[in-house]
């Protein structure tokens, strides 16, 4: 698997937790690759997995999160991309930001955004499977779409997603050590794009990273 064939531009965040200049594998503290600098915090025990080359692996019950303070805004077009594998149902955060209201959640066997508008998108997802989700925001037209494996899952044309004006970044919870939904699974890249992905960059996306998760 390369590690460098990925959309750069517009990045605001990456993590990857099994690409050693963000994650060696071990330490509290997993690096941004993006110019921007937000760097997270493991909190509470969240652990390294060796699976698919490396992901972070939360559990359930233990409040383990990932935290990046002074995330700053996002008040334009956007994209906010993960590669997740859901240990069990209910509802369960990917990501979210101050607030409780900004979160992308994975719930039952869909995955439900909830950031001005509650969409659920996708269906039949199942437990222990790896999944890439995109969600990209287009500001002026108020349009939003919802991906998953690259593919175009959901469309609102009039469900325009907030703008993100937060202090805090979460990774398995949506909003702080009091919240709830923590989640119980795998998650190795999160990135965060100041721009609206074409699909063509989405399938690039998709395409540098499907072989580590056994994806076609």
């Amino acid at each position: 698997t390369r590690f460098d064939t990925y959309v750069k531009d517009s990045l605001h965040l990456y993590w990857d937790a099994g690409y050693k200049p963000s994650y060696p594998g071990a330490g509290t503290t997993v690096l941004d690759i993006s110019p921007k600098g937000h760097n997270g915090i493991l909190t509470n025990g969240v652990k390294f997995s060796s699976a698919n080359l490396g992901a972070f692996l939360f559990t359930n019950g233990v409040k383990d999160y990932i935290i990046s303070p002074s995330f700053g805004n996002l008040t334009g077009n956007y994209s906010l991309e993960v590669w997740f594998n859901c240990f069990d149902t209910g509802f369960r955060s990917l990501i979210g930001g101050d607030g409780g209201v900004r979160r992308i959640l994975y719930s039952g066997t869909r995955l439900l955004s909830q950031m001005g508008g509650s969409y659920y998108y996708g269906s039949g997802l199942n437990l222990n499977s790896w999944y890439q989700t995109i969600i990209t925001r287009n500001k002026s037209t108020g349009e939003a779409n919802f991906y998953i494996n690259s593919e175009l899952i959901r469309n609102e044309l009039s469900g325009n997603l907030d703008d993100w004006v937060i202090t805090n970044f979460y990774a398995g919870v949506f909003s702080g050590a009091d919240a709830s939904y923590w989640y119980s699974g795998l998650i190795s890249i999160i990135r965060v794009y100041e721009k609206e992905l074409s699909l063509s960059e989405i399938k690039s996306n998709y395409n540098h990273a499907k072989a580590r998760y056994g994806l076609t």
